[in-house]
């Protein structure tokens, strides 16, 4: 997963990481990446906390970057989650963040969600291929 590319990747650097994933916890700590886990409700298909615990904790950090997953990408409807829970996680950690990145896979694009999280535009993205859709952003990375 994008996830787990982006935690190998950081794996002998100077960074602290805060997550709500518990799926992702043991790699970090496997890499020896410091890191702080955001409690709350947990949701069993992701393994992620969410709900007033996982916001109420999210309030207390700042970012100089996150690094977001969503489900869907359209450049009319934005980037889209599933579930309103996560929407105000992930919300919250853009709002903390000097700058926000979402890695979003090209499978995900053209799909629409029911929450809106941010418009295309918002925020740097960075996916696996290039779509000719995509040719007019200057926001968007590709680690091909």
């Amino acid at each position: 997963s994008a996830n787990s590319m982006l935690i190998n990747y950081l794996a002998g650097m100077k960074v602290s990481v805060v997550t709500n994933s518990l799926m992702h916890i043991n790699q970090l700590l496997k890499a020896n990446i410091r890191c702080f886990m955001i409690g709350g409700q947990i949701k069993t298909q992701t393994l992620s906390c969410v709900g007033v615990g996982a916001l109420s904790a999210m309030k207390e950090y700042r970012f100089s970057k996150c690094f977001l997953g969503a489900n869907g990408m359209d450049p009319r409807m934005g980037i889209t989650n599933h579930d309103p829970n996560e929407l105000h996680i992930k919300r919250l950690a853009i709002e903390y963040s000097v700058k926000a990145y979402f890695l979003i896979d090209s499978s995900k694009f053209g799909t629409v969600n029911m929450c809106r999280v941010a418009g295309i535009d918002e925020c740097t993205i960075i996916t696996d291929r290039r779509l000719p859709e995509l040719a007019g952003y200057s926001n968007i990375l590709y680690a091909e």
